[in-house]
C-alpha cells in the first residue's frame, strides 16, 4: 500500500538500540543482556561470512542469516510447557522492546521483540502488538494472550536474523530536487524494492563483507556491508547490480563508496509501508489465542489473599497425560490409515489445466523408472500466472512450496513425542488385502539435505525377508514416495504413523503411465523394458517445462498390487506431451525411436548386440556397444532463439526403413532377443 508525502513511513523501527557492541572511547565492550536487562545481543560481522538473504524491506534494510544459524533450537515446537507471558507495569509504561515467545506457526513459537501496541476494544487492557520475530526477520500482529514466558537460556543466543543496508546506494536526487529544491526527500519507491527483490531471487548463496573503515563511526541499527552474490565461483556486487537495473528501468539511484560521504551512513525513509497493516479480520486465530493444539489448560492457583496474586500465577499448557497422538483419527482393520487426497480428472481440472487443455509439468528423475512408472510434478495454474511466460520461475515457485512442506514434517515428526511406529499386525493384513493407506518414513541418507527427512509414503507391497522368524522386524514394505518419486523397499519397523492434518495437502508428484500406441509395455523380456526406459530417459528433458495431457486411471479391481504399478492410486495416464513451444509431440519421437532400434537389432547378425541410446549436446544417437557411432539422429531440442527454425526431419532414415518393410503394429511385437 503506497503512501503519500506526508504519510512516509521510516524505515528504521523507532525503538531502543538493541545490545550488541558498545563503543566507547577506549575500546569495544559487549553491552549488558540477558533476563535482567530484557535484552538480546545481536551479532556483528567483523571481515567475511557465507549467509542467505530471508528478508527484503528495503535497501536500507535486508535481514540475513548465517549458514551455520541454530534457529531450530531456539523455539518451541509442539508439545512443550508454555507458561503465560505477564509483567506488572506501572501506569502509563508499555511492554514495547520486550522479548517475549509468540506463534510463528501454530505449533511453533520463536523468540520475538515488541515493538507496538495497539489496544484491543473487544478486550480491555489487552492488546494487538507488532512483534519482530529476531530469529526470520519479519514482523506480524499478534495479540498479548498468545505471549509465552521465554526460557532464560534464550536470552544469551543473538539473533539469528541480523539486519544491515547495502553500502553506498541512496535514492536519486532528481525527482526530488524538483518537488522541493530547498529540502529535497529522498525516499525509496515500491519499483526499487522491487527491483532488488528479483535480483536477490536470482541467487541462493551470498557473502557479507565488512566495510572496516566504517566500523567504529556508524551509530545506526542497520549496518552498512559490502553484499557478493555467488553464481559459478564468481562474486557479482549486489549494490552494482542493483544500481545498473534501477537506471535501465528509469529509477533514479546514486552510488558512491567514498567514506567521507557515507561517515554518517544515512537511512532513507520508504515511500511504502513495511510492517504489515493491521486488520483484525485477516490475523490467523492461533495468533489472537493459544492454540488448542498445545494442549489442556492448568488453570491458575486459586490460592492467594487478593486478585492481583491470581493475575500473577502461571498459566500454563500442557499436554494431558494421556494425550492421543491424533484425536480425528484411530486406525483400524476397516480404515488403518488416514487418506491423501490423490490426484483425479477433477483435482486436475480445478487447479492445473490451462486454457489450451494441457498441463505443464517437469519429469521427476529417479533411479527407477520406466515407460508405466515415472513421476511428474505438475504446475499448478495459479503459479503459471504469476510468473507468466518465465517457466523457471514457476518452477522454482513450485520447489519452495515443497521445501517448505517438508520443513513443516520435519519440525513436527523430529520430536520424539510424534513418532509412533504403524501397528504391524493392522498394517500387514490391509497391505495383504489391498487396502490403501499412507505413512511417514525417515530417510537416512538425506537428513543434512534439504530435500526433506521425513516423507510421506503410500505402501503398495510386502515381503518377508526371513521364513523363520515371522516377527515385525522380519517384513519389508515397498513404499512409494508421494512428494519426491520413485519406490523403496523399507523396513515394516521404520514407518511412522501420519497426522491426518499431513493428509490435506495433495502429493506434489504423480505416477505417470505413458500410453504410446503400438508399444506394449507389460511385455516379460527385460531387454524390451531396459530399452523403453533409456528412450525415456533420453528422449524427455529433466529441466524443462513440459506439456501434457492427463486422465485418471482407476483401479479397476480396487485393490493395491505391487507387481502392477498402474494399479495404484495416484496414476495418471499420460496421452500427448511436448516441450512447452514446441510442435514436435514427445511419445512420437519415443515410438520411432523404440521402433527404429527394434528393426536394427532384429537385422543384426549377432543377437546379443545391445544398441543404446546417447544425448550429447542435445543430439540423441544410436550406438553400437562394440562398434563406433553408426546412427546419427538428426532431432534437437529447440533454443529460444531458434524455435521457429525447429527441424522437421526427425528420424526420416528410419521412418523410411518401417513403412518398407513393416507397419508400427508389427514392428511393436518385434523382441530385442
Amino acid at each position: 500500500m503506497a503512501a503519500t508525502d506526508e504519510n512516509i513511513s521510516v524505515t528504521k523501527v523507532c525503538r531502543d538500540r538493541s545490545p550488541r557492541l558498545l563503543v566507547t572511547k577506549k575500546k569495544r565492550v559487549m553491552a549488558r543482556n540477558g533476563i535482567r536487562y530484557r535484552k538480546i545481543n545481536r551479532m556483528e560481522i567483523q571481515d567475511t561470512a557465507h549467509c542467505r538473504i530471508v528478508e527484503v524491506d528495503s535497501p536500507n534494510q535486508l535481514f540475513a542469516k548465517f549458514d551455520t544459524d541454530v534457529t531450530t533450537n531456539l523455539q518451541y515446537k509442539c508439545p512443550h510447557l508454555l507458561t503465560r507471558y505477564y509483567v506488572p507495569r506501572p501506569e502509563g509504561e508499555t511492554r514495547i522492546t520486550d522479548y517475549v515467545m509468540a506463534p510463528l506457526e501454530e505449533d511453533v513459537y520463536a523468540r520475538a521483540r515488541i515493538l507496538k501496541e495497539k489496544p484491543d476494544e473487544s478486550q480491555p487492557g489487552s492488546f494487538y502488538c507488532l512483534v519482530v520475530f529476531i530469529d526470520y526477520g519479519s514482523c506480524q500482529w499478534v495479540h498479548t494472550d498468545t505471549f509465552v514466558v521465554m526460557d532464560e537460556s534464550l536470552y544469551y543466543q543473538p539473533w539469528q536474523a541480523f539486519a544491515f543496508s547495502l553500502f553506498g546506494v541512496s535514492p536519486g536526487r532528481r525527482q526530488d530536487v524538483l518537488a522541493n529544491a530547498k529540502k529535497p526527500k529522498r525516499v525509496w519507491t515500491q519499483e526499487h524494492k522491487k527491483v532488488l527483490s528479483e535480483i536477490i531471487g536470482r541467487y541462493e548463496k551470498f557473502i557479507i563483507k565488512a566495510v572496516v573503515s566504517l566500523k567504529d563511526h556508524v551509530k545506526e541499527e542497520c549496518f552498512p556491508y559490502h553484499l557478493f552474490a555467488i553464481d559459478e565461483g564468481r562474486q557479482i556486487d549486489i549494490a552494482l547490480q542493483f544500481a545498473l537495473e534501477c537506471r535501465r528501468a528509469g529509477l533514479e539511484v546514486d552510488i558512491d563508496r567514498s567514506s567521507r560521504l557515507f561517515s554518517d551512513h544515512q537511512e532513507y525513509r520508504t515511500k511504502y509501508y513495511i510492517e504489515p497493516k493491521f486488520d483484525e479480520k485477516l490475523i490467523p486465530s492461533w495468533r489472537q489465542k493459544i492454540s488448542s493444539i498445545w494442549g489442556e489448560v492448568i488453570p491458575a492457583n486459586s490460592q492467594g489473599p487478593s486478585a492481583d496474586a491470581s493475575l500473577l500465577a502461571k498459566h500454563a499448557y500442557l499436554d494431558a497425560v494421556n494425550r492421543k497422538f491424533d484425536v480425528e483419527f484411530e486406525p483400524s482393520a476397516e480404515r488403518p490409515t488416514p487418506l491423501i487426497k490423490t490426484f483425479n480428472d477433477a483435482l486436475f481440472q480445478r487447479e492445473f489445466v490451462e486454457n489450451n487443455y494441457m498441463t505443464p509439468f517437469i519429469l521427476i528423475s529417479t533411479d527407477k523408472m520406466s515407460i508405466n512408472e515415472f513421476y511428474v510434478m505438475p504446475l499448478k495454474r495459479r503459479i503459471r500466472q504469476k510468473h507468466g511466460d518465465s517457466g523457471a520461475d514457476a518452477v522454482e515457485e513450485a520447489k519452495k512450496e515443497l521445501r517448505n512442506f517438508c520443513n513443516a514434517l520435519d519440525a513436527f515428526y523430529v520430536e520424539s513425542c510424534n513418532r509412533h511406529a504403524v501397528d504391524p499386525k493392522i498394517t500387514c493384513e490391509a497391505l495383504l488385502a489391498g487396502k490403501e493407506q499412507y505413512a511417514v518414513y525417515e530417510v537416512p541418507h538425506n537428513a543434512d539435505s534439504g530435500d526433506g527427512r521425513y516423507r510421506r509414503v503410500m505402501l503398495v507391497g510386502l515381503r518377508l525377508i526371513s521364513e523363520d522368524h515371522c516377527d515385525p522386524n522380519s517384513w519389508m514394505v515397498q513404499v512409494v514416495y508421494m512428494d519426491f518419486g520413485g519406490f523403496e523397499w523399507v523396513p515394516l519397523t521404520c514407518l511412522l504413523r501420519i497426522h491426518s492434518r499431513h493428509c490435506l495437502q495433495e502429493p506434489f508428484v504423480v505416477q505417470v503411465y505413458a500410453h504410446l500406441p503400438g508399444v506394449d509395455p507389460h511385455r516379460t523380456s527385460a531387454r524390451y523394458a531396459d530399452c523403453l526406459t533409456t528412450i525415456l530417459k533420453a528422449s524427455v528433458p529433466v529441466h524443462s517445462v513440459i506439456l501434457g495431457r492427463f486422465h485418471h486411471h482407476p483401479c479397476k479391481h480396487g485393490k493395491i498390487e505391487s507387481a502392477v504399478p498402474h494399479c495404484r492410486p495416484n496414476v495418471m495416464i499420460l496421452d500427448h506431451f511436448k516441450v512447452e513451444d514446441s510442435t514436435t509431440y514427445l511419445e512420437d519421437t519415443i515410438q520411432t525411436l523404440f521402433t527404429a532400434v527394434l528393426r536394427e537389432g532384429r537385422l543384426n547378425e549377432d543377437r546379443t548386440v545391445r544398441v543404446i541410446i546417447e544425448k550429447k549436446g542435445g543430439v540423441i544417437r544410436l550406438r553400437n556397444v562394440r562398434q563406433e557411432p553408426r546412427y546419427r539422429i538428426d532431432y534437437e531440442y529447440p533454443s529460444d532463439d531458434e524455435k521457429s527454425n525447429e527441424k522437421a526431419d526427425v528420424l526420416e532414415y528410419f521412418h523410411k526403413k518401417a513403412e518398407e518393410t513393416r507397419t508400427s503394429d508389427e514392428l511393436a511385437n518385434l523382441s530385442l532377443q
